[in-house]
């Protein structure tokens, strides 16, 4: 069915209210599906426009249909919306004072969303346009938060099969954030970061990020990243390839970071047969102090369990249940573990591959922070940034990563202000590297199988293998080989007290001192 807004009542030429009409319209197509036209015009609205299920707003073309809302005294919580499984295409929207603009079945935390297309939009919305004083700005601020928690979102979308390509969004606050999504494809469409803004993709598999650009537009606008949330405690395989990230100076600046805090478990296992394991009591990781446990998620399936140290240290496996005491792994360990064995399980970020993007502008270019598992920086291009760094640290619980790789990555110029890796200091190098911040509590690696390979630092940066600690090894196994470093003061620092770290064939050019160790 196709239906023209117009033949319901709706003007579009901007003056008449049109939101009745246009509502009307939505409503009788959604009692079968199909399509919602809109002609070329200016449509005037009042309130939200809810799109049901089977049904696509499209517009004759978007640089020709606009829907532009009146200012709101009190917004609604978003400006379209619907529960999924509909779509908004070649159209432009306009809104001052607002909350969310398009949600897809998401607010106020993830439901039935998911099946949302979003073609060819553009969208301008700017709750601080008009002569406004600077106490009105941090009103308008603090309302967006208090409304919706962290932020404005300018998209809004959760569930599976969500496609968001050629648009150009502009919010007030927040970007986007993509709530557990699967099977997500967002491709060559501009995002702009606002006020305090920045971008999510929380849990999730199968999300392909390419082609992209994010701008801060603002100077409190930060950058973003992906991590596990409690109801997806997994966020794996994530491409990002061939985006922009640019001019991100608020808060951590981080362009793409793979945070998430906390865990489930920290201790010894005993094997109990048929692939599971038994923890040592029921207590969970609400008894290690600081320690973040994921209450509201009982069975912690989709979470990691790593072997850290003792006997069968380097296995790894999924969570599938957890039944009091007994874990149920998805695969055997092939090597058992004994009472020497310590474990930690937590949500992970299991390959993720950051490819031929560029960063300028910004403080850490691609940081694992926390748990990264099999998961791979290549052919980035890099300026006036941090660097790429691989984190392994106490981030509410002990978290590890392993099997990293940095391949074939540039960073053009090294120097770096307030960039996040150098952050006891206000200035210094760009850095290429692995990094440790340990638990007092905890004597096992937690970086383990690094490969830093094939990448040119061309002028104030330097390749850095960093384990705090002097006392145990807390980073074990990594290759450094056949990078080049030019016009640098140093070349490979070493800090800490390292297990097999592996140096071969690394060009230096204009380099005071290839190698210091710490």
């Amino acid at each position: 069915m196709s239906i023209d807004a117009k033949s319901f009542g709706a003007q579009g030429d901007g003056l008449v209210d049109d939101t009745a009409a246009i509502t009307h319209a939505l409503s009788e197509a959604g009692k079968s599906g199909g399509e919602v036209r809109l002609p070329r015009g200016r449509y005037r609205l009042s309130n939200a426009l809810h799109i049901p299920a089977g049904v696509i707003l499209r517009g004759e073309r978007r640089d020709l249909v606009a829907l532009i809302w009146t200012d709101f005294a009190a917004p609604p919580p978003a400006l379209v919306e619907g529960g999924g499984d509909f779509g908004l295409e070649d159209v432009t929207l306009y809104a001052s004072n607002h909350r969310h603009v398009v949600d897809g079945g998401c607010a106020p935390q993830p439901k039935n969303g998911g099946r949302v297309r979003l073609h060819r939009v553009t969208i301008r919305a700017s709750a601080y346009r008009g002569h406004i004083s600077a106490a009105d700005a941090n009103r308008l601020q603090q309302s967006l938060y208090q409304a919706t928690g962290t932020g404005a979102d300018t998209l809004r979308l959760c569930g599976a099969d969500i496609e968001v390509t050629d648009s150009d969004l502009y919010g007030s606050s927040r970007a986007f954030e993509l709530l557990a999504p699967r099977n997500a494809y967002i491709a060559r469409n501009k995002f702009y970061n606002g006020r305090g803004g920045w971008y999510a993709v929380h849990g999730g598999d199968g999300v392909i990020f390419e082609g992209n650009v994010i701008s801060g537009v603002d100077v409190t606008a930060s950058g973003g990243g992906v991590s596990p949330i409690r109801t997806s405690l997994a966020s794996s395989n994530v491409l990002f390839y061939a985006n922009t990230f640019e001019r991100m100076y608020g808060w951590d600046r981080e362009a793409v970071t793979t945070d998430g805090p906390g865990g489930f478990y920290y201790g010894a296992v005993a094997p109990i047969g048929d692939g599971a394991i038994a923890i040592a009591s029921p207590s969970t990781a609400a008894a290690i102090p600081g320690s973040i446990s994921f209450a509201d998620s009982p069975s912690w399936a989709g979470a990691t369990l790593f072997v850290l140290g003792g006997r069968g240290a380097g296995q790894f496996a999924t969570v599938e249940a957890r039944d009091g005491e007994r874990i149920t792994l998805d695969k055997p360990l092939q090597i058992e573990p004994d009472v020497s064995s310590i474990v930690t399980i937590v949500p992970a970020r299991t390959h993720h591959l950051y490819v031929d993007n560029y960063f300028s502008d910004v403080g850490i270019a691609v940081q694992l922070y926390g748990t990264a598992l099999e998961s791979y920086v290549v052919g980035n291009v890099s300026e006036r940034s941090g660097g790429f760094v691989d984190w392994a640290l106490w981030y509410h619980h002990v978290q590890a990563s392993w099997g990293t790789q940095f391949l074939d990555n540039r960073i053009l110029d090294g120097n770096v202000y307030r960039g996040g890796s150098n952050a006891a200091t206000e200035a210094g190098d760009s850095i290429l590297g692995a990094f440790v911040a340990p638990w007092r509590h905890n004597r096992t690696p937690l970086i383990r199988g690094v490969i830093i390979r094939g990448n040119r630092l061309e002028g104030n940066a330097h390749i850095e293998i960093n384990g705090r600690s002097t006392d145990f090894a807390s980073v074990k196994d990594v290759i450094v080989e056949a990078n080049s470093i030019e016009h640098a003061d140093v070349g490979i620092v070493r800090q800490g007290l390292l297990d097999g770290v592996y140096r071969r064939k690394n060009a230096f050019v204009d380099v005071q001192r290839s190698e210091v160790s710490r």
